[in-house]
Formats: C-alpha cells, sequence, structure tokens
C-alpha cells in the first residue's frame, strides 16, 4: 500500500499505523520494499492502535484525503473513548470529502457510519476474489466524477472513464443517517486521567556534523528548554550515552564518533505533541544529513503534569460529521401515477431486447391496472399477459396454494401461445396485494420456473408509494434476487421526491454484467422526462447477488521482478546495523487477578536479576520520581543500556539497547525479570529494531539469510 501511495505526485503525508514492526521489516528482507523510514512524507506508528489515536495531533483529524483499513472486526470494535471505538475514530481522520477503505465485507458497519458506502469485488491473483468497501459522507461514489490521476498499476488500469467506473461496483448504498448520529451528545471535559499512553520516537541521525562527546548533553538540554520541557535533574554523560529526565519524558542519545551517526530515543509521556518539532530541533541541531525515523507506542505517566492540556490538543473528538437534514423535497409537484407512468415506461430498455414480452401482475380483474395500460402501448412490447389476482384471496393458506397453481397455468399457457422462451419483464403493479407478492416470490423459489418462465436477462419491478406501510414490495425483490442467487444480477432502488412526497421504483435485473450501467442510463432518462414537475430523481441503492465460484479461473500473475526493486536493495545492501534494541511493554498477566501493588523497589530488584542473568554490570545508574506516580530507572554500562519507565499502576516499558545483535540475550533479559516478578507480568507488545547507518532496517541475522537464500 506504502509502494502504490508513493506513485502520487501530491502526496504530502502517508501515515502507518500498525501494531509492530515485524510485517515491515519481514517485507524489506524478502521483498524490498522500503518502509521508507527516511521519507519526509511517510510517518510510522507502531503499537496498539487504541493508544496511537489517543495520541494524534489535533491537526490529523480531519485532515486525510484516504483512510485505508486492514483490521479485524474484533480490532475496530475496541474502544478509543467510552464515546468511540477503534472504526468510529478512524472516520473522523476524513476529510469532510474524505474516504474510508476496509477489506472484506463490511457494508453493514460502513453503511451505518456513513452517508454513502460502496462495495467494489475484484479478482485476486492468490485467493480468486476480494472485496473492498468504501464510505464518505460528501463523496457520492455513483453519482460524483472519477478523476485520472496519472498514476500506473499493473492489475487494474481505467478505473476512471464513464465506460469503465461501474465495472468493479458490486454494490452502492446513499444512506440516511440514524436518529442517534445526529442527536450527538458531546462529552464532558474528564476530570481525572483515565489512561496513559506515550510516543517513543526512533531517530537514526547518520553524517552528523558536530563533535560527538560530551557537549551532546548542551544540544539535549538546549533543545529541551526551548520546546517548553521541565528538567529534573542534571543531564547524564557516560559511555557515549547522553540522557535528558524531565517531567514529561527524556531524550537519549547514543554517540558513535568514528560513524558520525547518533541512535536518538524521544520519549515523550508527557506535551507528545511537541514530538516532531523536537525530532527536527535536534536533526538540525546536529547537522545530520540522512535521517530515518519512526514511532512506537508505549505506556505513559499516570499523574503527568500535563495530562489536561495535553487531551485538549490531541486524541479524537466527537463530532457532528453526517447530513441529518430530512429527506424531503417541498418544491415541485408530482403524483404518484405519473411517475409510475413514467418510471415504468423507461424500464422497457433495461431488457436489452425488442418485441419483449410482459407479464404484469395485477390486482382484481376490473380495477385500474396503470401498467398493464402503459406496456400495451409501448412500441418496443410485443405482448402483455395480465395476471390478476384470485377472488377471495387472504391470508388462507389453501387459497393461496390454489391461486399459486392457477398462475403457474396462466403464464405458462399465455407462454406457450407466444412460442416465447420467457418473460423479458416482470412489473408488479401498485393494485398487486401483499399476497400476490408472496405468490409471486413462492413461485420463483423454483428453479424450473425461473428458468423456463424467464428470459436468461430479465427485470423485474416494483413501485412503493408508501415506504412506511409498503416496505415489503422492497423484500419481494430483495427475495427474488436472493432467488435468482448468483451474479450477475442486481436489484436497483430508484427515489423519486417531490412536493413533500417520495416514491420508489424497484428494479431487478439478472444475467447483465452492465446492469450499474443501463441503472445509471435509466436515472437520466427519468430526471430529464421529469425535469418540468422539478423531480428529484436518485439512485439510491445497488444490490449485487452471491458471487460466483469461477471454477476455470485463471489469475493474472505479477512477479517480484515486475516492480522496480534496484532502490530497495541498494538500501538493503548498504544499511550498516550495529547496535540492536528492543523495547519491551509489560502489563499484567491474564491470570492474575490482585493488584500487583508494584513499586519502585520492586521493579528495581527485577531489574537487577535480569541484567544479572545477562551479565550486564551498569557502572551507571539513576532512579527518577519527580516525574508523575511512578518512575523511571536508568543504568548504563560498557555496549549496553537500559531504560525503564513504570507508568505508577500496572505498565512497564523497559528500553534496551546493545552495541551488536547479540541473538537470544533479549529473551534472556526479559525472562528472568518475568521470574523474578513471579510471572504476574507478562510481555504485551515487543518491538526489535536494529540501529545503524545505511537507513538501516534489518538486522545483520536478516542480511546473512539473504546471502545465504541468494547463493542457494
Amino acid at each position: 500500500l506504502l509502494h502504490e501511495a508513493l506513485k502520487y505526485p501530491n502526496l504530502e503525508l502517508v501515515l502507518g499505523l500498525e501494531l509492530d514492526q515485524t510485517v515491515t521489516r519481514k517485507c524489506f528482507k524478502h521483498f524490498k520494499t522500503r518502509p521508507h523510514f527516511d521519507d519526509e512524507r511517510v510517518e510510522w506508528w507502531f503499537g496498539d492502535a487504541t493508544k496511537s489515536l489517543l495520541l494524534l495531533p489535533q491537526e490529523y483529524w480531519g485532515s486525510f484525503d484516504l483512510v485505508l483499513v486492514d483490521l479485524s472486526e474484533t480490532v475496530t470494535s475496541f474502544s478509543v473513548t467510552k464515546e468511540l471505538d477503534v472504526f468510529d475514530a478512524l472516520s473522523l481522520l476524513m476529510k469532510p470529502e474524505g474516504v474510508l477503505v476496509k477489506n472484506e465485507h463490511y457494508m453493514e458497519k460502513m453503511s451505518s457510519l456513513f452517508d454513502y458506502s460502496l462495495e467494489l469485488f475484484y479478482d485476486s491473483p492468490v485467493i480468486c476474489s476480494q472485496v473492498l468497501i468504501f464510505g464518505s459522507n460528501n463523496v457520492d461514489f455513483f453519482h460524483d466524477p472519477v478523476y485520472d490521476h496519472g498514476v500506473d498499476t499493473f492489475l487494474y488500469g481505467n478505473m476512471h472513464d464513464p465506460e469503465t467506473r461501474y465495472d468493479l461496483m458490486h454494490a452502492y448504498r446513499k444512506n440516511l443517517a440514524p436518529k442517534e448520529k445526529c442527536d450527538l451528545k458531546i462529552p464532558e471535559e474528564p476530570t481525572q486521567q483515565d489512561t496513559a499512553a506515550g510516543i517513543l520516537e526512533i531517530v537514526n541521525a547518520e553524517n552528523v556534523t558536530i563533535a560527538l562527546d560530551e557537549s551532546i548533553t548542551n544540544v539535549l538540554k538546549d533543545v529541551a528548554e526551548k520546546n517548553g520541557f521541565t528538567l529534573i535533574a542534571e543531564p547524564v554523560f557516560h559511555e557515549d550515552v547522553a540522557i535528558i529526565m524531565m517531567k514529561e519524558g527524556y531524550f537519549a542519545a547514543s554517540i558513535y564518533a568514528d560513524d558520525m551517526y547518533i541512535a536518538f530515543d524521544i520519549n515523550l509521556w508527557g506535551n507528545t505533541y511537541k514530538i516532531d518539532s523536537i525530532k527536527s530541533a535536534l536533526v538540525k541541531a546536529v547537522g545530520s544529513s540522512v535521517v530515518s525515523a519512526y514511532k512506537v507506542v508505549v505506556g505513559g505517566m499516570y499523574g503527568s503534569n500535563t495530562w489536561k492540556e495535553d487531551l485538549k490538543v490531541i486524541g479524537p473528538r466527537v463530532k457532528q460529521l453526517r447530513h441529518c437534514e430530512d429527506d424531503i423535497v417541498e418544491e415541485g409537484k408530482l403524483e404518484s401515477q405519473l411517475a409510475y407512468e413514467t418510471a415504468i415506461g423507461e424500464v422497457v430498455p433495461l431488457t436489452l431486447a425488442e418485441d419483449i414480452i410482459v407479464a404484469v401482475i395485477c390486482g382484481e380483474k376490473g380495477e385500474d391496472c396503470t401498467g398493464l395500460n402503459v406496456l400495451g402501448k409501448h412500441p418496443k412490447v410485443k405482448q402483455v399477459i395480465p395476471v390478476y389476482e384470485c377472488p377471495g384471496l387472504g391470508e388462507e393458506v389453501e387459497k393461496a396454494f390454489a391461486c399459486e397453481i392457477n398462475v403457474v397455468h396462466d403464464l405458462k399457457e399465455a407462454l406457450d401461445k407466444s412460442a416465447t422462451r420467457g418473460l423479458n419483464l416482470l412489473v408488479m403493479d401498485p393494485s398487486a396485494s401483499y399476497e400476490m407478492h408472496q405468490i409471486i416470490n413462492s413461485m420463483m423459489s423454483s428453479d424450473k420456473i425461473l428458468v423456463d418462465y424467464l428470459q436468461s436477462h430479465s427485470i423485474a419491478v416494483t413501485w412503493t408509494s408508501d415506504l412506511s406501510t409498503e416496505p415489503w414490495r422492497r423484500e419481494f425483490l430483495d427475495r427474488f434476487r436472493k432467488q435468482v442467487e448468483h451474479d450477475p444480477a442486481s436489484r436497483a432502488e430508484i427515489v423519486f421526491q417531490a412536493g413533500g412526497k417520495t416514491y420508489e421504483l424497484g428494479v431487478l435485473s439478472t444475467n447483465n454484467s452492465n446492469a450499474n450501467y443501463d441503472y445509471k442510463a435509466l436515472e437520466s432518462r427519468l430526471q430529464e422526462k421529469l425535469s418540468s414537475s422539478k423531480t428529484r430523481v436518485e439512485l439510491r441503492r445497488i444490490h449485487g447477488a452471491l458471487f460466483n465460484f469461477k471454477h476455470d479461473f485463471k489469475p493474472v500473475v505479477f512477479r517480484q521482478e515486475d516492480y522496480d526493486s534496484k532502490p530497495g536493495r541498494k538500501q538493503f545492501e548498504n544499511q550498516i546495523p550495529f547496535a540492536r534494541q528492543n523495547i519491551f511493554q509489560l502489563v499484567k498477566a491474564e491470570n492474575v487477578q490482585d493488584d500487583l501493588d508494584l513499586n519502585m523497589a520492586k521493579i528495581w530488584d527485577y531489574l537487577s536479576q535480569a541484567m544479572r542473568s545477562i551479565r550486564m554490570q551498569p557502572s551507571l545508574t539513576r532512579q527518577y520520581f519527580d516525574v508523575g506516580d511512578g518512575g523511571v530507572i536508568l543504568a548504563l554500562a560498557r555496549f549496553s543500556s537500559v531504560i525503564l519507565v513504570w507508568d505508577g499502576r500496572e505498565h512497564i516499558d523497559i528500553n534496551l539497547f546493545t552495541d551488536g545483535e547479540l541473538i537470544g540475550m533479549p529473551e534472556k533479559f526479559m525472562g528472568a525479570f518475568l521470574h523474578f516478578a513471579e510471572q504476574k507480568l507478562t510481555v504485551g507488545l515487543r518491538d526489535d529494531q536494529p540501529r545503524g547507518i545505511g537507513n538501516v532496517v534489518n538486522f545483520p541475522s536478516d542480511m546473512e539469510e539473504e546471502d545465504d537464500e541468494e547463493e542457494q
């Protein structure tokens, strides 16, 4: 996705939210698809999405043109705030004219959130088929123009011309906002801190131009003070590591003078919205010309001195996004009879046939049957077969069964006389009762009748004058769609509005892969015909049928060599990793019911034992308490360092930094820590990253494995 997004010439920002770095780094290792940590337009946030969303700065909300979501239904339902789940929060990232896209069958959820929703169905080279669901509050996917951005793609080329724009459209809806989305209650400002989250920005600064010695502490201190942070201790410089500790977080810099490289860590639990300006200031101060960076979302600090102010400038806000105007057109004038006569006449071209055969289901004989009268005069209609309601038809099963037998017989007799293979058009006239709709549905449940009585491509039509009292007319067509079962079959809803009244034309089309284009043409013809009455004619929904299984599916396959991997291969070969960093986020184990009752003394004991297990002998240690309800422990040794942050409740972050990859060492360290914590803690999230130069992404072992694979 990132590779494709970066093709767009006017791109300003790509924000990636990912649980951890595993997929990102493995994709680069195996496919040479770069994460672009060095691209200023790309911003990665690794961590729990419910925390990441809480930390996004205010200027991000309502600013994105496109939001792409690849999350399970479980994750999207997780709470971000008391009022918002993950999906709700993601929708708030969009501009008013923005679009959200989710893979898999999510049409109902998307339709509940947005004024417009769309389902695209397409062949996928690996899993045969896939759907994408689109949602927007201001982009009408059926009616609004589409654009050519001048970006070449392999699988689907031209999707922006009038002749191609509906090719993949399987379902479309215009959704009226439900009452609960229009009567939003803006929550009051919290009076206590309910959550704690922080950001650890990883910055690799290469080709620095300043002297790399103890003076780096002055750089860190100067940046902290100029950006309004509160220092709580004198800077530390030991074993080529500089530390600035503040109430709001810490800055760490591991310097490598021979390589003119600094590994910056910027960990903030207060004033997190300043983290980008801090990164820029540090990079500028050291004169680095080659920078790569990304963010890891970690635990924060309860009792932070800035939490109330931070809430005003970060995180989502409940906001009215839906259109809540009354769904009514007051101007103009249109009676149901005229609208229906116009609609039924314009439906005929949908049959794609000449000399068509029509069956009109009417009320009882002698009642007015408008569809019969209109179609009997249509120049393209060869024969109209009237089917009248059986006398005395009510709720009695026996009478309905007998009526169905008679209807089947009469239709067969009429079709036999006309020597035709079946109906081109089936019209359920407004005079037809609910019971007659049930009988026709019952008939069409027979595969034999569907085959013998209908052309391979046929049209069925209903007309509704009052949607509140006659929802069964819409349900009739939807059941019919399910009886036809498989694509290409679809049901469309076209609404007519004028003079405070609303009518609906329902259309079912079978075996026509171009039905979407025909629906659009029908809508245009109807609008033109009724323009003098100031009627608004609007197609509001298309419902596709079940996807067909393709027994002879022949995928279009693209290989790795079809893509330009030269930039990725060059970066892969040039990266020089010479340090390892592990970020462990510890939380209470699931089987622990009681409070952990943590304190700094206990945590120091766990940490001491863990360092002893890997023979790390710190030559400098510090503990910091003036940061909130929790605390920070610093331990510096030759070739390694540990910075531990306890949030004051039940979350601990451990930043373990070592020279060299040291495979197996982090596991041994963490195993000891958890052992001495009596397994009451567990690793909730873990991030492993190399530190080094050459826009480093992979560990030495990754590069050795790649060399072995190429030799084989």
